[in-house]
């Protein structure tokens, strides 16, 4: 998947929640090397709903972990669903066989995965989530013109890779 275009600009904002730091630690360090995206972390889905619930920060996407303490992956989603329903979620579980029933729409990535799959499938919904804001933004109906609303001319094609203005950082050198 390509991240370079000026359709979507500015740093991509991911809160990554699992209860396994090392994993945590790994998957930031993964995408901060994109130079594409802002990472934030939470080690539970009670520290990601609190993050949610007490900051402005604008969240394009939640990649969280199905199984963790007292809070799944599948509770934090049914919340984010009420609170901010304009950011995706991808899932991710090594033992998702008893939470597969339970699964609402979207990804799913069966642990273990490659950091290349984990890089493009982020990639893939948040560009997906972009598509689906601005065709909303667009949404020219009989409708939507009687209250006034008129679409926005340089409005011309939906989102469809991703960019940052961001200086590039250098690797940490304790990780590959």
């Amino acid at each position: 998947m390509p991240l370079e275009s000026e359709a979507v600009s500015g740093p991509v904002v991911v809160l990554l929640v699992d209860d396994e730091i090392q994993v945590l630690n790994l998957l930031r360090h993964c995408l901060l090397k994109q130079q594409v995206y802002q990472v934030l972390t939470a080690s539970s889905g009670e520290e990601a709903l609190a993050f949610s619930r007490n900051s402005c920060t604008r969240l394009d996407i939640v990649v969280t972990d199905i199984d963790m303490g007292k809070m799944s992956g599948i509770d934090l989603y049914q919340h984010l669903r009420r609170e901010r329903p304009e950011t995706a979620v991808l899932f991710m579980s090594g033992t998702s066989g008893r939470f597969r029933e339970a699964l609402p729409p979207g990804r799913l990535l069966t642990k273990p995965f490659s950091l290349q799959d984990f890089v493009s499938t982020v990639a893939e919904e948040v560009l997906k989530q972009k598509s689906k804001l601005w065709e909303s933004c667009i949404d020219d109906t009989p409708e939507r013109r009687a209250t006034g609303w008129r679409p926005q001319q340089q409005a011309a094609n939906p989102p469809t890779a991703l960019t940052s203005s961001y200086p590039a950082q250098p690797p940490l050198p304790w990780l590959p």
